[in-house]
């Protein structure tokens, strides 16, 4: 299994991340992955294979200038715990889940959903 908790976490500086070839389908703890990634503007998961994920807490927290996160793979999330994803982010995210472009309260509600 792949521990990726707080593999980019904290890395101020890092506004583009090209995970295209990110092998995920061991994943499984993502807690705190992109936690505190200030400039980190946009993000494509949308390849991710969540299927053994166990904790995606603070997966986001504090990405001040996240505006694009595409999500379509997560429909298949199966986390035991989701708190605080999206806690400190931009107002303006723009997410992208099922191939359809959606405000960030409609994927609150996707992600309350779970707890």
């Amino acid at each position: 299994s792949i521990l990726t908790s707080s593999m980019f976490s904290g890395c101020y500086s890092l506004f583009l991340l090209d995970l295209r070839n990110f092998v995920t389908t061991s994943l499984k703890n993502m807690k705190n992955m992109f936690s505190r990634c200030q400039s980190l503007l946009s993000v494509d998961m949308s390849h991710f294979d969540i299927s053994s994920v166990t904790s995606m807490d603070y997966l986001f927290s504090g990405c001040l200038s996240l505006i694009s996160l595409d999500l379509r793979n997560f429909n298949n999330l199966n986390s035991k715990t989701t708190f605080s994803m999206f806690v400190n982010c931009d107002k303006n995210l723009r997410l992208c889940i099922n191939n359809e472009e959606e405000t960030n309260s409609l994927f609150y509600s996707f992600i309350y959903s779970f707890l």
